[in-house]
């Protein structure tokens, strides 16, 4: 029976087929409390008090029932609540028990439950998701910035911060114009607001600005963000700092075209803009110049006192050059010491105040760290289209005029299409000369006998090169000597002739001749200038095992001028060698001879300039007379030039000439023969 009554407590009946049983048995109960009046109206009036008793009763009881059941329903309905705002969106509510009604909807409340928790496992997923993009964005080198549909900036992260200097407070709400630097070109503003409008991203380059003020270029990619509707509420710009990538771009692409010692644009560069020069001066049939600059005896200055002093020479004169072109000229360095210039004027007046305003620029020399330098310039000009319609010919005609201006006094010459021919010529001896120095043909010693004026004695010789090549037959010294310095050959034809004279030297020991007197050997002052030509010299004695008292090195008067401090050096090692110096050309240029004293001199050349024809020329007697007496006072001796006749030799012995040399005594030979003639076994 008890087993019953909680089967029957715990049935789960339909709640529809509840309701319609509680409403028969409400209507059954109230029809069964009505009869016992009917049936026991008198005499049973406690019977019927029984009945309905019973049946309030029953109706009381199974209004608990009712009651219990919606309370049991409502309870579980209150716990999946709490269960949901808890969270707890795992555990299903039990419905095996349940029929009809209340099964559909626990079932539905149980369906209800799965979507929440998966919705709700979406929504972690997500939120799991945006927190680890927030954090990438936030530790990501690149700066990132977001702004509404305004403009208005509502987020920056922490690279934005450190690159802009702005903390988040001073930029959310202000709109990007608060780091714009005015530097960027309006155009891509424009192009920007463009695509944007479109729905389309874009991307570019900014110049912006930091608060401290310092300027920053950047790439910046802007993106539409799209809501759920895919309506766009945001944009979002990715930026890179590319200040450094850009500054190191400038410097790889300055240093192709601009030259790093002098900081002006190189031969590329110019070349390039040359070619354009052209073509822009074509269409229009205009003209211009271009102006070849070269710099004099810059190759001695490089060799005797090294490139680093060289390299500040160059630094300096490029400055100066610089200092006086204008804006729309275009100067450039093409390498070494060569410089060019391409100007409007084609005057020729107007050329020659161009060119005097560089040189006004080297008048007074160049001052470096290690002392002062006297330079010059000579200029070689070419005019387009006149003398080359190309930039190749431009520039080899205006480097044909470049050599001409060498030889002029106004350092300066314009291109004549003869000058062609004469550079050609040039250049072809020049390359015949390099050949035969490396082969040693064609070149040979001749010597020409000094002697004591009074007794007529042999007192030494000169030593003449003499050059016949096999193509071009015999050139003169007065054509190859100046090609050979404009070249940089000088030096290596200086050391052949050394070699050679201290190789004869040697043979004549050897062969019992025994020279008394000192052999003169010429020596240019870029070999002269050199830090280690003393060493070498050295080398050289000791190799042909010789003594520096049988040798003299001749050096010309301007040439000892043109860097006195380089020269001394070298006089003092020559003194301690025991060779002797000899001034050549003296009076040609314009130094004292007092000053000369201190390159331990021991013997003064007067040039033969002064000397031929003496006897009927005034003006020279009193120089020549002037320069005896000081070279005697100051302990050297006096030798002069070109004596060719008795009546030249009879004055300088009156004037106290110790020394003489020229046609009158003895004809410069080839050294085996002037060793025959004068130097007896």
């Amino acid at each position: 029976m008890i087993a019953r009554l909680k089967a029957l407590l715990n049935y789960r009946m339909a709640f529809s087929r509840w309701l319609w049983l509680y409403a028969l048995v409400m209507v059954v109960l109230l029809a069964l409390s009505m009869m016992p009046e009917i049936i026991f109206q008198s005499a049973h009036l406690w019977q019927s008090s029984v009945v309905t008793f019973g049946l309030i009763s029953f109706a009381l009881g199974f209004t608990w029932l009712t009651v219990g059941h919606f309370k049991s329903f409502m309870a579980r309905i209150e716990l999946f609540a709490r269960a949901i705002t808890d969270g707890n969106l795992n555990t299903p509510m039990p419905t095996q028990d349940d029929h009809g009604e209340v099964a559909r909807i626990f079932q539905a409340m149980n369906e209800m439950q799965q979507q929440l928790s998966q919705h709700f496992n979406a929504l972690r997923n997500e939120e799991a998701h945006n927190a680890l993009l927030v954090q990438a964005i936030n530790q990501s080198s690149n700066s990132v910035m977001v702004t509404d549909l305004h403009a208005r900036i509502v987020y920056v992260n922490d690279a934005f911060v450190d690159n802009s200097g702005y903390t988040r407070d001073e930029v959310i709400g202000h709109t990007p114009k608060l780091i714009q630097s005015g530097k960027t070109s309006p155009l891509v503003y424009q192009q920007m607001r463009t695509l944007l409008a479109q729905g389309d991203s874009w991307r570019g380059e900014l110049i912006n600005r930091r608060k401290d003020g310092s300027e920053f270029i950047e790439t910046v990619s802007i993106t539409p963000v799209r809501d759920a509707q895919g309506q766009i509420y945001r944009y979002m710009a990715v930026k890179e700092d590319i200040t450094e990538m850009r500054r190191a771009q400038d410097s790889i692409e300055r240093l192709a075209y601009y030259d790093p010692l002098t900081d002006l644009p190189n031969r590329r560069y110019f070349l390039d803009q040359l070619n354009r020069k052209i073509a822009a001066v074509r269409r229009q049939s205009d003209q211009f110049s271009l102006i070849f600059i070269d710099l004099n005896r810059f190759k001695e200055i490089n060799d005797s006192q090294g490139h680093v002093v060289g390299d500040k020479v160059l630094m300096e004169v490029a400055a100066r050059f610089a200092a006086k072109v204008r804006d729309n000229d275009l100067l450039a360095r093409l390498g070494g010491d060569e410089f060019v210039l391409v100007v409007e004027e084609t005057d020729p007046k107007l050329l020659d105040s161009v060119v005097k305003r560089l040189l006004a620029t080297l008048r007074y020399g160049v001052r470096v760290s290690e002392g002062r330098y006297d330079i010059s310039a000579s200029f070689g000009v070419a005019i387009y289209p006149h003398h080359g319609d190309n930039s190749a010919d431009l520039l080899r005609h205006a480097d044909v005029a470049m050599y001409q201006a060498k030889h002029s006094p106004s350092h300066v010459v314009i291109y004549d299409r003869r000058m062609s021919e004469k550079v050609e010529r040039e250049v072809a001896i020049a390359g015949q000369l390099q050949q035969a120095l490396k082969d040693g043909t064609g070149l040979e010693l001749y010597v020409q006998g000094q002697f004591n004026i009074t007794t007529r004695e042999l007192s030494g010789g000169e030593v003449l090169l003499r050059w016949h090549d096999p193509l071009m037959g015999r050139i003169s010294p007065a054509d190859f000597i100046p090609i050979a310095e404009e070249r940089g050959l000088i030096g290596a034809l200086d050391k052949f002739v050394l070699q050679q004279s201290c190789q004869a030297i040697q043979q004549w020991q050897q062969q019992g001749r025994g020279l008394s007197q000192r052999l003169s050997v010429n020596v240019s002052m870029a070999s002269f200038e050199q830090a280690d030509f003393g060493i070498w010299l050295e080398q050289l004695l000791d190799r042909f095992d010789i003594n520096g008292h049988q040798l003299e090195l001749e050096i010309t008067e301007s040439g000892l001028m043109h860097n006195p401090k380089g020269a001394l050096k070298t006089a003092s090692l020559l003194k301690q060698l025991g060779i002797s110096l000899a001034i050549d050309d003296f009076g040609t240029g314009y130094s004292s001879l007092a000053y000369l004293k201190q390159f331990n001199a021991t013997k003064v050349k007067v040039d033969q300039a002064f000397i031929m024809g003496i006897t009927d020329q005034e003006r020279s007697q009193a120089i020549v007379r002037a320069t005896i007496g000081m070279v005697r006072e100051l302990g050297m001796q006096v030798l002069a030039e070109g004596v060719e006749t008795e009546q030249d030799a009879a004055w300088l012995v009156a004037a106290g000439c110790q020394f003489a040399q020229g046609y009158l005594f003895a004809r410069p030979m080839r050294i085996n023969e002037f060793a025959d003639s004068w130097l007896p076994s």
